[in-house]
């Protein structure tokens, strides 16, 4: 059986070998534009091939049991899927260039809206 081990970009940094940038990515999407925002706070991990030279510990120690318990695994970078083995949601949005999922917005809505 193998494995495909992943992790979201904000979690697939390390946030300048400084971990408390990393609660920077906690903070709501402000005037800050976003491309600046991952730059500061949750910039790429450098990759070899597609495997990240560094991941996040959690991820290392799944990794780690599921190659002792002779499995074959993959970490990868979210950046560094191919196409077809992302979400259903993320493989629409990159077929289409559209940047946001319906969820996403709904989601939003629903922060929005007022309590009764």
């Amino acid at each position: 059986m193998e494995f495909l081990l992943t992790a979201d970009r904000t979690l697939m940094s390390n946030y300048r070998n400084d971990e408390f940038l990393g609660f920077g990515t906690t903070a709501p999407p402000n005037i800050v534009p976003e491309w600046f925002f991952k730059l500061l706070f949750f910039p790429p991990i450098k990759t070899v091939n597609g495997t990240p030279t560094q991941a996040p510990y959690g991820l290392r120690k799944v990794e780690t049991q599921l190659l002792n318990e002779v499995f074959e695994v993959l970490t990868v970078n979210l950046d560094n899927l191919p196409l077809s083995l992302g979400s259903a949601s993320s493989t629409f949005v990159r077929i289409l260039k559209n940047g946001r999922t319906h969820h996403k917005l709904f989601r939003r809505d629903i922060g929005c809206m007022k309590q009764i």
